[in-house]
């Protein structure tokens, strides 16, 4: 599942460290303007707060757990249970966007070099820039090569600002490819197959650049994504198989339920998210038409079919008192310079 999705996607701050603040100001006006990022003027500081800062949950541990299955005290195997209805609470996280995926610091300082505070940095996942003059590129050269390092720019390059822009974007790509690792290779392949699938890899891509989406989570019951885009919509990615919509229209026929709704879901016309009945057709059900939602297939094989839905009722409750990347770049606004955060 290299090339799928990540199992849950979220912004992250970037700790940008040099002793020039004007450089410090300078520079970061030029940086993307969704980007959160913490300006550092004196590199002990920096490291100090870098260091210290608690690490996120690790969900990984939180949702993965071992189940032993075992007869007459024997143990025969050994199954890891991964618990993907979790994922969706890291959005309860408050302190996720105060990650640290990447730190971009000036080589030369007069505290410590660059290159002496990358090696004294703990978070081994952060993804390090080092900006240098002209006389550093030796030393750049081989502290890349050790791996202290993973890119270099120099300060005079008229071009710095669009490069390093660009390695943000790929490092917090890889920052997360590492997070999730464990859980996108836990993930059932039978639920989450379509996350392999070329066309639903395409498809999903477009739908964070239309939409301007800067944050997902896996979702289970039905399968898919949770997607918060920049201005706070929230939209729902619901993926099913060819299978489950034909199950789904054989639990409609067993209890009696509308003939329309039954030929939709037979024609693979429809995708339902019974939300108040566990997520099935019951009885119980007055106005079925709110729960069907319109299905678009997926060039695939085996066949998907997904649907996205728009402010999703169902999700109301769990995102009313989430706390908001919009509302934590506010807060990095109203910080100080002297302080680590942005200015």
């Amino acid at each position: 599942m290299d090339n799928a999705p990540h199992p849950f996607y979220h912004p992250t701050s970037i700790a940008i460290i040099d002793d020039n603040a004007d450089f410090l100001t300078n520079f970061s006006l030029q940086l993307d303007e969704n980007l959160a990022y913490t300006l550092h003027p004196s590199p002990i500081a920096a490291l100090e707060f870098l260091n210290n800062i608690k690490p996120s949950n690790n969900i990984s541990q939180q949702l993965i757990s071992t189940h032993t299955d075992f007869i007459e005290d024997q143990f025969v195997d050994n199954v890891v249970v991964l618990r993907t209805s979790g994922i969706i609470s890291e959005l309860s996280n408050a302190q996720r966007f105060r990650e640290n995926s990447v730190v971009i610091v000036d080589y030369d300082m007069p505290q410590m070099n660059g290159i002496e505070f990358c090696k004294l940095l703990n978070n081994y996942n952060m993804k390090k820039i080092l900006l240098t003059g002209v006389a550093d590129e030796k030393v750049a050269v081989q502290a890349f090569n050790e791996g202290v390092i993973d890119k270099f720019i120099k300060k005079s390059d008229m071009d710095a600002v669009d490069h390093i822009n660009d390695y943000i974007a790929n490092f917090q790509q890889s920052y997360f490819k590492l997070k999730t690792g464990l859980i996108k290779n836990t993930l059932n392949t039978e639920l989450y197959g379509f996350m392999v699938q070329p066309a639903f890899i395409s498809m999903f891509n477009q739908i964070i650049k239309q939409h301007n989406v800067i944050e997902y989570y896996l979702t289970n019951t039905p399968a898919g994504y949770l997607m918060i885009t920049a201005d706070d919509a929230v939209l729902h990615l619901i993926v099913q198989s060819d299978l489950e919509l034909k199950s789904h229209a054989e639990i409609v026929s067993d209890q009696g339920g509308p003939d329309e709704l039954i030929r939709q879901l037979r024609a693979r016309q429809c995708i339902t998210n019974f939300w108040s009945s566990g997520g099935y057709y019951s009885t119980d059900i007055d106005n079925w038409q709110e729960y069907v939602f319109s299905a678009t297939p997926l060039a695939s094989i085996p066949r998907f079919y997904y649907t996205l839905v728009e402010s999703p009722p169902y999700y109301r409750e769990l995102l009313s008192n989430v706390y908001t990347f919009d509302a934590y770049l506010h807060s990095l606004d109203e910080q100080q310079l002297t302080t680590p955060y942005r200015s």
